[in-house]
């Protein structure tokens, strides 16, 4: 698929990954040039989307280490598991690969070839 801005903006919100006010893409897990190589590896925005979701799955350990609790005095801090985390972006990823078979398999019309031989007439 050929990446537009348009595609790679859309494939940006599909992937939760908006750029903040005032920020650049730098400040996002992926780079433009990043979305631009899933959708030329995809054939529909959708296989783009599954791919990124599968790539961010792989971030989550980098990103949250080996801290799930910590405390404060009497103020306690509990982090979403990253078992959690993980589970949620295989979904996306799973759902998005569906919608990307449904979109291919719409697109893939058949036709049929007929061949008819000629009777032998006496």
């Amino acid at each position: 698929m050929t990446p537009t801005p348009e595609l790679v903006a859309r494939l940006r919100r599909f992937l939760g990954e908006k750029i903040p006010p005032g920020g650049t893409e730098a400040d996002t897990r992926f780079e433009d040039n990043e979305l631009e190589d899933l959708l030329e590896e995809s054939q529909t925005i959708y296989g783009a989307a599954s791919l990124g979701w599968t790539e961010k799955a792989g971030m989550f350990q980098e990103e949250m280490g080996s801290v799930e609790e910590t405390s404060t005095g009497s103020e306690r801090y509990r982090f979403i598991q990253l078992k959690d985390r993980l589970a949620y972006a295989q979904t996306m990823a799973q759902d998005y690969r569906r919608r990307e078979l449904e979109e291919l398999d719409g697109q893939s019309k058949g036709g049929y070839i007929l061949s008819i031989a000629r009777p032998e007439v006496l």
